[in-house]
């Protein structure tokens, strides 16, 4: 039976996010992360490469706290299948191939975060299942079914909390028999 991980990225996360950084970084005074999608392909190729890999690298510490705060680091999960839904504040027409860095930026953390050991296809398949539009809402929700996974998820104070006080966009719960 496949187990699945429901984690929503929304504005509520990213201020969680950023008091975090800064409680790390008390130094540092831009938000490092300031929306809860990554930026178009499009926005990315228009970059100079030193702009453009710190913004990688700042997704990268983000998917890893991402990981840590909802309780699956270290998890090892094998069999992954990704579906990322993406909802956007305004409407116009997007395509899908200019959303690519979304699970790029976040995978890489998660890679590291150890929720999975590789992200390469042969360990995680990736879809968009769908791209909509909510007046002034702007979210990333991420989907994760696997089949295995080599530790149990950790138990983390700050997991605990949120799913305690049932703040908008934290992990939904881990289904499935572990």
């Amino acid at each position: 039976m496949a187990k699945k991980v429901d984690i929503t990225v929304d504005y509520t996360t990213i201020t969680k996010y950023n008091q975090w950084y800064f409680g790390k970084y008390p130094r540092r005074r831009k938000d490092p992360i300031d929306r809860p999608i990554p930026l178009s392909l499009n926005q990315w190729m228009a970059m100079p490469r030193f702009k453009a890999n710190g913004i990688k690298q700042k997704w990268k510490e983000f998917s890893i706290w991402l990981a840590d705060y909802h309780g699956v680091s270290g998890m090892e999960m094998g069999d992954v299948r990704m579906n990322f839904h993406c909802c956007f504040p305004r409407r116009g027409r997007r395509d899908f191939d200019n959303l690519v860095l979304a699970p790029k930026f976040i995978n890489d953390g998660l890679v590291e975060a150890g929720v999975f050991s590789d992200d390469n296809s042969d360990m995680v398949r990736i879809s968009f299942e769908d791209i909509t539009y909510e007046k002034g809402v702007m979210r990333l929700h991420i989907e994760i079914l696997y089949s295995e996974c080599k530790n149990l998820p950790v138990s983390s104070t700050a997991h605990q909390d949120n799913l305690a006080s049932g703040i908008p966009g934290v992990i939904k719960g881990i289904q499935g028999d572990l």
